[in-house]
């Protein structure tokens, strides 16, 4: 469940990007890629502007990132007058399309298409454009083990997912409920109850932290684990479980369940300017 959606096998997940949304529009009379105010960008990103007769017509919608995948280098491009757009993308390196839906097919609307009907013409057009050397990428979408890659995509210092229904249809210019996000939201502090052994490249150190807080009668409750932390704080746990056993620790989450168990929970720090006594199950419900 990601926000009161169930996230099965009619969705799927995909990264999101974090760079500047725009429409690229395939045209025998000049290619445009619009922002989503509709400022044309073509001038300061040539690397699009090769006229391809057999898309004429076709819109994509995508995400323009930098090589670096850093905004700010892809704020200096279009931010910039076009001839220091250019000079700064040969320093850096060219900007990049991320391609994730078709509007239009060689003309045709296809909107009212299924995401699963539009990402089939969306892999014709990818392999014509990687025919004539357009720097575009593919969204991938994952199907499986969309927890794990949330979290993957987290530890990697990434913003989050976006959940897509396959079933959808494409809505322009207006929020939908076939495409959710799914970011870190919020923090909460838990106490470090004791770890779990991980598992495969991880065998050798924590796995999870058990997580947990104390409830009216100043008993600690378990609630949940959390598996979001980098190598060397999970080496550092399992070689000095005592300077965290017992501690107040701050994790990022996309929100609380029902039950206190943290969705997508990340391990931020240790909070040793809190008592633990402090952390209760009835001030995470609100009071």
């Amino acid at each position: 469940m990601v926000v009161g959606y169930r996230i099965d096998d009619q969705w799927v997940v995909v990264k999101k990007w974090d760079g500047y949304r725009c429409f690229f529009i395939l045209s025998s009379k000049g290619n445009r890629l619009l922002s989503r105010y509709g400022n044309n960008w073509i001038d300061k990103v040539p690397q699009f502007s090769r006229i391809i007769p057999s898309l004429d017509g076709t819109v994509l919608d995508g995400e323009a990132i930098s090589k670096r995948e850093n905004i700010e280098d892809t704020k200096s491009v279009f931010g910039g007058s076009p001839d220091y757009a250019v000079d700064f993308q040969k320093k850096h390196g060219r900007i990049k399309l991320v391609i994730f839906d078709c509007i239009k097919y060689k003309g045709k609307t296809i909107t009212q298409l299924s995401l699963e009907e539009r990402r089939r013409y969306l892999r014709k057009i990818y392999a014509v454009l990687k025919k004539y050397n357009f720097p575009v990428i593919l969204e991938k979408t994952i199907k499986s083990n969309k927890e794990n890659f949330y979290q993957n995509v987290v530890d990697a210092g990434g913003e989050g997912i976006v959940a897509k229904n396959i079933s959808g249809k494409y809505y322009q210019g207006k929020r939908s409920a076939e495409w959710i996000k799914v970011k870190e939201v919020d923090t909460y502090d838990f106490i470090i109850l004791g770890f779990t052994r991980g598992k495969g490249r991880n065998s050798q150190r924590v796995g999870a932290i058990i997580y947990g807080a104390y409830n009216n009668q100043g008993k600690l409750i378990s609630l949940g684990k959390s598996s979001g932390m980098t190598d060397g704080e999970r080496n550092d746990m399992a070689a000095s479980p005592r300077k965290y056993i017992g501690k107040v620790a701050e994790f990022k989450a996309q929100e609380l369940t029902k039950d206190l168990a943290m969705r997508f929970p990340r391990f931020i720090q240790l909070r040793l300017d809190k008592n633990p006594k402090e952390v209760l199950i009835e001030d995470l419900r609100g009071g």
